[in-house]
This record gives C-alpha cells, structure tokens and sequence, in this order.
C-alpha cells in the first residue's frame, strides 16, 4: 500500500499523506473512544494511504482504463471489507480508519493534481490480472489482516495466552 502510494505520489508527498493522516486518524481516534483511551498503531496512516489512492485512481481512471477502474474498485472493497471487519471485532479502532481514509481522500485528490502527478509515469504500469487471482488475493489478505488484529487484540489484554513465554 505505501509503496505504491510513494510511486504514484512521489517521495515527499508519500511522506506528507502517512504522516498527516496518521495524526487526523489518531486524533478522530482520540475524540470518539470513551474513556479517554488512547490507541496507537499506524492503522489511520495505512488507510490514509488507502484513501489517497482511491483519488488517485478516481481521478485518473480514464488515463489507465480497464485496470485503472479495476484498481479502483478493489481499493474501494478492501477499504469497506476492513471496516466491516472493524464493526465485528472490537479490538479494531474503527474510528482511527474512518478518520485516517478520509484525510487520505481528501489529500489525495488535492495532491493527484500536483505536477508530480500530472501525467502516469511510463515506468509504472499496473498489472491486469485476472478476476480467479484478484479475489482470492482479496480474500488471502483480509484473512491475514485479520487473524493479525485478533492476535494483536488478544495480546493487549491476555498477553500469557498469545505469548505463553511471558
């Protein structure tokens, strides 16, 4: 996800999206939770990055075409399939997300118009690949994000189940 972002975005910005949508993630994190409870976590950061690339792709869907508009709609469900997955488990800081993707559309499609970005670079080129390999790409990533979140939820409250060393 960073990676792509860096490339499409370019250094600087790259830096400047992970850096300010982390904090507005953790800051729509802080306002919400009860309790005062502060999270941590580059979670905002990384679908702030999610964010800045569904503008990025919104934006330009014409100038990659098909998978341009492909790459788009897959941003689009794993960004709704993890906040779906952050309603049904709560160890997931939902809020951190929200806030964290939409300061990442919002830069994002003020950025795509940056001169940087202006035109595709010939070097990138995104991979068509079949539907049979995308889905269950999909699938294998979203499993793992979540299995991930369960053992990282279980650890900060019953850190000798997770970790019997300790």
């Amino acid at each position: 996800m960073g990676g792509l972002t860096e490339r499409l975005y370019g250094h600087r910005n790259f830096i400047s999206i992970f850096l300010v949508t982390g904090v507005i993630g953790s800051t729509v994190s802080y306002i919400n939770i009860e309790n005062g409870v502060v999270a941590a976590g580059a979670s905002g950061a990384i679908f702030g990055c999610l964010g800045s690339l569904v503008s990025f792709f919104y934006i330009r869907k014409k100038a990659f075409g098909k998978s341009g508009k492909q790459t788009l709609n897959g941003l689009i469900i794993l960004a709704l399939v993890n906040l779906a997955f952050g309603f049904v488990f709560p160890a997931v800081d939902n809020w951190a997300h929200i806030g964290g993707f939409i300061a990442g559309l919002s830069s994002g499609y003020f950025l795509a118009h940056h001169p940087r970005t202006t035109q595709p670079s010939h070097r990138f080129k995104i991979p068509d690949i079949g539907q049979k390999v995308r889905l269950p790409l999909l699938i294998f990533f979203a499993v793992s994000i979540t299995i991930s979140v369960l053992a990282i939820g279980n650890a900060m409250y019953e850190p000798t189940k997770v970790f019997p060393i300790f």
